[in-house]
């Protein structure tokens, strides 16, 4: 019977211990810009702006939004993520145009959150190599 029982006992017990953070919801809003005199074509564009945490060997996703067919210049975007994150946090910004990388962020932006004031993201033309 005991043999039976253990099983379920170590279950509830992990259960038990394995405890969610709750999500402390927090917005970051900002624009991307350019300063390249080129209108985009609506139809055909979308902006990807994403929170990154550069701490370990690779950057860490903590957010990301996408805006499909932005209407100009400057775009505005809401990044939604986890108040309580924290570490060496950069912003990024890439501009697509039919498919194409257009423009982006030479270098993913320094950010200190909470961000007091709406933050700017300059993307500049992307070089083919």
């Amino acid at each position: 019977m005991m043999r039976r029982l253990l099983p379920l006992i170590l279950c509830a017990g992990l259960t038990a211990c394995a405890s969610t953070a709750p999500y402390h919801a927090a917005q970051l809003k900002g624009e991307v810009y350019y300063l390249e005199r080129i209108a985009l074509p609506p139809a055909k564009s979308r902006v990807e702006v994403r929170l990154l945490d550069v701490n370990g060997p690779a950057p860490a996703v903590l957010a990301e939004t996408l805006i499909e067919q932005p209407a100009g210049v400057p775009i505005p975007f809401t990044l939604r993520y986890d108040a309580r994150t924290s570490g060496n946090l950069r912003l990024d910004a890439k501009l697509w145009v039919d498919n194409q990388l257009m423009m982006a962020t030479p270098e993913p932006q320094p950010l200190a959150l909470p961000a007091t004031e709406p933050v700017r993201v300059r993307v500049s033309t992307v070089r083919g190599g």
